[in-house]
């Protein structure tokens, strides 16, 4: 079995401005997806599976996947509005791929064993890789279960405006069985700290507590080669009730919750210790190379990552 691990570098960045998939961040203008896949390979990966679009294909080939294809195999999958169900029409406005989903749906040809799925611009740290790969090359027990590693909210927040995230409610089984997925509530744009409180703004306006110490989920996947089927029938009624809407997205967090309330699969949510961080604004940038930074001060990252 070789362990994949798969990238959605197909995202263009709305509120950062650019790509910040390749956007440089460590002394030699690393990306933070070169810090992803090293510790990916440090935790055992095989397998590295890009999504990205067309258009830059190439330059982040150059960019980012040169510099890997000697220590991991690697490959390319293109996500665009030419991967759509057969038999489907997309909106004749639509001018950008539809989502997370759409992206691993991208990737069923090239991935035959269980993989995992990450965001091309987030920062998980390797301790998270190392309790996925645990659970992907543990014997399988069922096919129908897969794993989200969770990271606490208040961690995941930006100081420098209100972020989107997939909160998560979660249960807990008889003893010893961990924690699982209950469902995810998606808040687009809307959750933001303040006085050392997480809120949302609901639909008035308002602010609206989010109580407690909740998980979030930020893209970070435990999956088995099923969710192809589940993904190839879920999109195909994603078409069907889209219609014309040149905006909607077919995402994963949407996919999860109706397979989970169908009873079809379970998830279960691996809580990490490690230092989430990302950039959805501008100005994360610079906390993110001072982030970076300190890591290789501290030797937990060498210097020149690609030696």
């Amino acid at each position: 079995m070789k362990t994949t691990l798969l990238i959605m570098a197909a995202g263009l960045g709305s509120r950062y401005g650019g790509l910040k998939q390749m956007a440089g961040v460590g002394p030699h203008q690393e990306a933070l997806v070169d810090y992803s896949i090293y510790d990916a390979i440090q935790a055992g990966f095989q397998k590295i599976v890009f999504v990205v679009q067309r258009r830059f294909k190439n330059d982040f080939k150059q960019r980012i996947g040169n510099a890997w294809e000697k220590k991991v195999s690697i490959q390319y999958v293109i996500q665009d509005l030419k991967s759509i169900p057969q038999n489907t029409q997309r909106p004749i406005k639509r001018i950008k791929p539809w989502g997370t989903a759409h992206a691993i749906w991208s990737a069923r040809k090239v991935i035959q064993d269980p993989f995992a799925v990450i965001n091309a611009d987030d920062f998980y740290g390797r301790d998270s890789f190392k309790k996925l790969i645990v659970f992907l090359k543990q014997p399988l027990q069922s096919n129908s279960t897969y794993a989200m590693v969770g990271f606490p909210l208040a961690k995941t927040l930006s100081k420098y405006g209100s972020v989107s995230r997939g909160v998560c409610v979660c249960n807990r089984r008889l003893k010893n069985q961990g924690l699982f997925l209950s469902k995810i509530v998606e808040y687009a744009r809307v959750i933001q700290e303040r006085q050392r409180k997480i809120f949302y703004i609901d639909e008035t306006g308002n602010h609206q507590l989010i109580p407690g110490h909740p998980w979030a989920s930020m893209n970070m996947w435990g999956f088995r080669p099923t969710i192809f089927d589940h993904l190839n029938y879920q999109w195909i009624e994603f078409f069907k009730k889209m219609k014309h809407d040149e905006k909607e997205e077919f995402g994963i967090p949407q996919v999860i919750n109706n397979l989970m309330h169908a009873q079809l699969i379970q998830v279960q949510v691996i809580p990490t210790p490690s230092q989430w961080f990302g950039m959805t604004y501008p100005q994360d940038h610079a906390r993110a190379q001072m982030r970076i930074a300190q890591l290789v001060k501290n030797r937990h990252y060498p210097p020149h990552l690609h030696r």
